[in-house]
Order: C-alpha cells, then sequence, then structure tokens
C-alpha cells in the first residue's frame, strides 16, 4: 500500500455549502448550488463561525500580543483603529542624543525599521513619543514623520512595529516584560468592579493589574498604574476572533479536524428552511454537536497536575 504522503487537504467556502446542502439532499450528486444558495448558506456559515466563538478558544486561536508603553493615559485601545498594540515589535536604543524639534534620530540597529512602520521614542523626561517612520531609514539614521517633542538622551529605548494587532475577544494571561533588566513577571487581570476600586487611575508607575473591556470596534485595556517611562512592554496572550468566509474559494480559519464539523453544523442550520422534518432535524443537530465537541476536545492544552498538601498543614 502507498499512502499519498500528503497533509494539505482542505476546502473552500463553497464547497462547504454544497457539501451541507448535499447533507441534507438538497442536491444530488453532480449538482451544484444556486447562487441564491450559496449567497444564503455563506451568511449562515459566517454566523455559526462567530456563534463559535462563545465556546472558548482552542489552542491554535490562542495569540501573543504586545501592549507597547505609551505615557499620559491609563486605558489603551486595542485594534485595527487603536493605540500602540502589536503581535510582534523590535526594539533597540539610539546612539547619540537629539534635540527637540529634531526630524530625526540615530539608533544602534535599524534592522527591522521601514518606511510607514510606527516608531516609539522615549525622551529625556520619560515620556513616549509616538510617530511614524518618514522613508527608508539611512544606514542607522531614522527619519520622522513628526518632530521630536522633546529632546532624546543617547541609549533611549526606541519601538517600532508595522501592523496594530486585532482586537482580542479576552485576554487570558498577561506579563510585564522589564526592557532594560530582561525580566518577566505576571500581572493581575481583575474585573470592572476591581479595577474602579483602586486609587487614583492617572498615577503612574511599574504596571501590575489589568483590566480588559472587548467592545465591538476596537478593545479597551485598562491599566494601573498606568506607563510612567518606556521601561516595561506588556505581554498578553489572547483569545482572536475567527476569520470571515468573505469569497467562494476562501479556506476555513480552521485545523482540518474542524471541517466535517463545520460542514454538518451549517446543514443543521440549513435544515429548517430546506423543508427537513422535525425528527431529521434533530438528529441533525445532535450530530453536528456531536462533531462539534470532538473537534473541541482536540484543542485543550496538555500538562502535567500535581496535588500536595499546603504549607501550613500539621498531623
Amino acid at each position: 500500500m502507498t499512502t499519498s504522503g500528503s497533509i494539505d487537504f482542505s476546502v473552500s467556502r463553497d464547497q462547504l455549502i454544497e457539501s451541507a446542502l448535499k447533507h441534507i439532499m438538497v442536491l444530488q450528486d453532480g449538482d451544484s448550488p444556486s447562487a441564491t444558495q450559496l449567497s444564503e448558506a455563506a451568511v449562515l456559515l459566517n454566523m455559526l463561525v462567530k456563534a463559535k466563538m462563545a465556546d472558548g478558544m482552542p489552542l491554535w486561536a490562542l495569540k501573543t500580543g504586545y501592549i507597547l508603553p505609551q505615557t499620559g493615559v491609563s486605558q489603551i485601545d486595542i485594534g485595527a483603529t487603536g493605540d500602540h498594540a502589536t503581535l510582534s515589535y523590535v526594539q533597540t536604543t539610539t546612539s547619540a542624543a537629539a534635540v527637540l524639534g529634531a526630524s530625526t534620530i540615530v539608533v544602534t540597529s535599524a534592522t527591522g525599521f521601514a518606511n510607514g512602520y510606527y516608531i516609539g521614542i522615549v525622551l529625556s523626561d520619560n515620556t513616549i513619543q509616538w510617530t511614524t517612520i518618514n522613508g527608508a531609514p539611512s544606514g542607522t539614521t531614522i527619519t520622522l514623520t513628526a518632530v521630536l517633542t522633546g529632546a532624546v538622551s543617547s541609549g533611549a529605548v526606541v519601538y517600532c512595529y508595522q501592523t496594530k494587532m486585532q482586537r482580542p475577544l479576552r485576554i487570558i494571561d498577561a506579563y510585564r516584560l522589564d526592557q532594560i533588566g530582561n525580566t518577566r513577571a505576571p500581572i493581575n487581570i481583575i474585573t470592572y468592579q476591581q479595577y474602579r476600586s483602586l486609587g487614583n487611575h492617572t498615577s503612574a508607575s511599574i504596571p501590575n493589574q489589568i483590566y480588559y473591556d472587548p467592545q465591538l470596534t476596537d478593545g479597551t485595556a485598562s491599566i494601573y498604574p498606568r506607563f510612567s517611562d518606556g521601561q516595561y512592554v506588556l505581554e498578553v496572550r489572547f483569545h482572536r476572533p475567527f476569520e470571515d468566509f468573505d469569497a467562494a474559494a476562501d479556506t476555513p480559519d480552521f485545523p482540518q479536524e474542524y471541517y466535517l464539523a463545520i460542514m454538518v453544523g451549517l446543514a443543521s442550520l440549513l435544515a429548517p428552511k430546506n423543508g427537513l422534518p422535525l425528527q431529521e432535524r434533530q438528529t441533525l443537530l445532535k450530530e453536528a454537536d456531536y462533531y462539534w465537541q470532538q473537534a473541541l476536545s482536540y484543542g485543550t492544552e496538555e500538562g502535567s497536575f500535581s496535588i500536595q498538601p499546603a504549607s501550613h498543614w500539621r498531623r
């Protein structure tokens, strides 16, 4: 027996729809869905995918992102039109001082810096100025879109990234990264009530708590205390949204083990409109739930589990 050696099987949006319609016998072998069937089923398919986000995220749908330091604010918007949060960034330092009003800075390394990228510079008063890079770097000289609003010392931290990260559905872990001491420490994820009960929200120091509100377009991270300088970055592990099916050839934003579950789930949604009897719809619903739970259980995290007596326990 000879195997294929291939593991890249995939399906498109329209193939999922066609399979779902055949699963409930609306289409027969050799038939193709009409334009109306495709468009109506595509809406239900996207609704199904978005509804499944409420089940919680398996490992493959978790992402790590970074909230970069921004002084003078306690709330930072996260999303495509938000503030400075990203999936990846580069960091360097200045190799020479710069004066107020300068349009360039000189850095120790310009690797990862490019025209149009966002750039954050820690000024001499420890505030951070964010702007963009204007043109390709010339060696280690970076031209800024906006001139410096304060002086910059030699050795000042400089951040750079290309793209803002998408809105998290929820943040499940958060850490504080010390960019100078190269250390990592967990910070508390708190509720809205806990955040509101804290002291002065404008106090600036070392961040140790975060409350996250997902909102609709950009989420809002409330940080306490707010950033006092550019020494720290917050690393967050978050649930990301599932991607849409926008075009006929779009493939699922899911691993292969979810394809059958998505197809049967769509068939279950299409069944009432297409006249399947109630008993058959109930059976189909159970089938859809079975395949979804089977796929969902595969994405859980593996790890050791141990139990030990509390340190204060005595016989």
